[in-house]
Order: structure tokens, then C-alpha cells, then sequence
């Protein structure tokens, strides 16, 4: 989707006006519910020029802009702290190519451009940004835009995720893992449990028991009681369940 001038002179605009979106120190930049309610405003006035823009394209497009920004500021920042000039003193310094150059000045407060020397001269960029979240708007039963996103973010109001010392690098819950088996395994159970007791209900009302069957059953509960895994428990359980279902399935 192609962009014209006065297009990106609007989103810029916009994008700066809600530092939640490219301020990586602002208490809000992890809130995804205030980052969606900035990038659904800025569709807001964006759509007046471009009446098709979605969400996801204004990420792009300003991501986009964003890389090609920091990209030329490196050259010309480089070439001024060489002091490029020539005989005639003239300053020869790096021109930037793009047109839009001073309208992203309001990034460089939030993003640290150093040059690192060794036995080639290179230079290197920090930009404390959105670039390395990855996340997808999607629309919700009721046309509302929501958010698809592996980050879990609190709501407004909330503290901020917190963010390892040592490195830099923001970390999911420790227990987030554990606590969603715990959950399968104790869903599994509940299921299980509710399978046998239908089973249970369905035997009763066709009077079916007798002497055999209860000993087979009695003999059954046994064995399950020699396995002390509870995962294998489980899983032998099931299969059990699920052939008394076929067999239920096949008489009726």
C-alpha cells in the first residue's frame, strides 16, 4: 500500500503525539489496551486522508519510516563528528535522502546511536522501540479490534512488566508454562470424572450390574491404583473411558 507525502506528514503527526508507541521507558508502552487506544486514534485522523488505513498498515508504514530515519541520522551524525569538510570550507557533511528527516527528530530522545571501533569501523544502533513486538490486530465479533499477541500486558491502571537488570530484556512469567499443564491435567480429570460418572448413571438406570461386572470393575480400580504416575494414570484412564464409550455407543 503506497503512501503519499501529506499521508506520512499525518501519521507522524499523530504517532508523535502518544510516546506509549515508541518510548520504551514510559509506563504505558507495555499496556497493549493503551498502545491500541493511541494507534486506534491515530487511524481516526489518518483515515481522513487515507480512508482504507488499518491499524496494522499505520505500524508498518511508521516502522518502516522509522528504520529509514535512523538509518541516514547514523550517516549524518557520523559525518558530522568527522568533520567532514573540504579545502574551501565548505561543509560537506552527509545529506539525508529522505524528506521527512527532521519531522523523526522526536525519536532521538528515546534512542541511543553510538559508534563501536575495532578493527573495522562500525557503527551501531540502540532504538528503544516497538520493532521487536510482533503483534497482529485482528476484528472481534462485534467489529471491535482486538489484539493477537503472545505478550501478556496489563491492563491500564497496572504496573508496567518488569525488566531484567543485567540485560535489558524483558521476561515472560517464570510459572506461566506450569500453570497452563495444570490446568490441562486438571481439566483432563474433571473430564474423566464426569465421563465415569455418566457411565456410572447410564449402567444404573438399565440396571445392569451384576457379579461379574462389579468384580471386573473392583479389579480395574485396583490395577489403576498400582500406577504412581499420574500422567500414565491419566492417560490409561482414558483409553479405558474410551472404549466403554464405543462399546455404549455400538448396544444403542
Amino acid at each position: 500500500m503506497s503512501w503519499s507525502k501529506e499521508q506520512c506528514q499525518v501519521l507522524l503527526q499523530e504517532y508523535q503525539k502518544y510516546p506509549c508507541l515508541y518510548a520504551i521507558k514510559t509506563p504505558l508502552y507495555r499496556n497493549k489496551h493503551a498502545r491500541l487506544d493511541a494507534l486506534q486514534k491515530i487511524q481516526a485522523v489518518v483515515k481522513e486522508v487515507k480512508p482504507s488505513v488499518s491499524v496494522q498498515d499505520i505500524k508498518l508504514k511508521f516502522n518502516g519510516l522509522k528504520t529509514n530515519f535512523m538509518t541516514e541520522y547514523k550517516k549524518w551524525k557520523s559525518s558530522r563528528h568527522s568533520g567532514a569538510g573540504n579545502d574551501d570550507g565548505e561543509d560537506s557533511s552527509y545529506k539525508p535522502t529522505i524528506w521527512y528527516f527532521k519531522l523523526m527528530f522526536f525519536l532521538l530522545e528515546h534512542c541511543e546511536v553510538r559508534t563501536a571501533t575495532d578493527s573495522l569501523t562500525q557503527e551501531e544502533t540502540e532504538c528503544e522501540s516497538q520493532e521487536a513486538e510482533s503483534t497482529e490486530y485482528t476484528v472481534g465479533e462485534e467489529g471491535v479490534l482486538q489484539e493477537t499477541s503472545d505478550m501478556e500486558t496489563p491492563p491500564l491502571g497496572s504496573p508496567a512488566a518488569s525488566c531484567s537488570s543485567s540485560n535489558g530484556m524483558w521476561q515472560s512469567k517464570p510459572k506461566k508454562r506450569k500453570i497452563q499443564n495444570d490446568l490441562v491435567e486438571a481439566n483432563l480429570i474433571r473430564e474423566a470424572s464426569n465421563t465415569l460418572a455418566t457411565i456410572n448413571r447410564s449402567m444404573s438406570q438399565n440396571n445392569y450390574s451384576n457379579d461379574e461386572d462389579e468384580a471386573f470393575a473392583k479389579y480395574v480400580s485396583t490395577k489403576l491404583r498400582k500406577i504412581t504416575s499420574e500422567a500414565v494414570r491419566m492417560e490409561v484412564e482414558q483409553q479405558i473411558i474410551g472404549l466403554l464409550c464405543s462399546g455404549i455407543r455400538e448396544c444403542n
